[in-house]
Formats: C-alpha cells, structure tokens, sequence
C-alpha cells in the first residue's frame, strides 16, 4: 500500500485536474463562438437600447464565462479577421490586442473585464460607442462594420477570450492562459447585384 498509494494519489489528482482544465477550454471556446455568432447577427447596427454589436458581443461572453472566476477572465478582443484562407482564429488576432491592454487602430478592440463587465452590469452602452480617439470601441468602430452592398464586401468578425485558469492541487504549476477565438462572418446587409 504505501508503494502504490503515492501514484494512485497523483493519478487521481491528475484526472481531477485535466477535468477542471478540459471544462474550462470548453466554457472559453464556447464564450468566444457565442459572442462571433451574436456580433455577426447584429453587424454594424445599433439596437433601438443604444448597444453596438460590441456590447452584444461582451455580454454574450460575459454570460457564456459565468461559470468561472471572473478575476480569471484577462481579456476579450473583438477584430477584424479575414476569411477561412487567412488561417485559423487565434493566427489571425494581431499580435498587438492580444498582449496589449488598448485597442489597436483598425485592427481590434480591446475589453478588460473589470471594466467591460461592469458597463454592461451598469447599462453603460456608451462605454461600447467609439466617440473620441482611445475609446476602447476605436479600434474598429462597430457601427462601421462593412456587410455589404456585394457579398465580396462583408467582413468577418473576430471574437478572442483569454481565461487564466489556476490549477487546484499545484501539481502542474501553478497557472496556465487559455486562449481561444472564433470567428463569423457578418450576416449581410442589404446587397445588390
């Protein structure tokens, strides 16, 4: 017993902590595609409430991570992504938005939880409005978002979540960033031709 217990032990831990870990991949990759799948609905309009797409976009993630520590959420990006060719979701968030805490011009949008989630707590649509230069809505003004008027003309909307997730009995390390993005593209607006 005591030459099998320590290894039965870390064997049990080590299936008790890649559940916890697998959950959370799972919980963050689902956020991110809930909030690409709403942001791409709404487009470049704004809701009779005032919110842009962006607001949506936040509030879909907000309440897709409610399920985790929200001091572990780091960041939520809404970009400008291209199409399937351009390759996979996270090779295409810049380098910039995924490391920075500003947003980056015409490229992305930046959100920090601790002030995101509490806008939209609070109602505060306007905090989702591009208005003057270092609003975090300016790095790719929401309502300026192209769906058209040709199919060749629609953007696609990217959605990048990163989840700090802290391992529980300290076997692994200590801490590890997940990251995961989808992206849609827009539905389209009024087309010709």
């Amino acid at each position: 017993m005591a030459l099998v217990s320590p290894i039965l032990f870390t064997l049990l831990l080590g299936v008790f902590e890649y559940g916890l870990v697998y959950r959370d991949l799972l919980t963050t990759a689902d956020a991110a595609s809930d909030g690409s799948r709403v942001g791409s609905q709404q487009g470049n309009d704004v809701l009779v409430t005032g919110a842009t797409a962006d607001y949506t976009i936040v509030d879909a993630v907000r309440m897709g991570l409610a399920g985790l520590d929200p001091e572990s959420i780091q960041r939520v990006v809404v970009y400008r992504a291209g199409p399937p060719s351009a390759g996979n979701p996270l090779d295409q968030v810049p380098p910039a938005c995924r490391t920075g805490g500003s947003s980056s011009a015409a490229a992305c949008n930046v959100y920090l939880p601790a002030t995101a989630f509490l806008a939209i707590q609070d109602g505060d649509v306007e905090f989702f409005e591009c208005v003057e230069v270092g609003d975090p809505a300016c790095g790719w003004d929401p309502t300026t978002r192209v769906d058209g008027p040709t199919v060749d003309d629609i953007e696609y909307l990217g959605v990048y979540v990163e989840v700090r997730h802290d391992y529980l009995t300290g076997l692994f390390g200590s801490a590890f960033d997940i990251e995961r993005a989808s992206i849609t593209r827009l539905e389209p607006g009024e087309l010709s031709g």
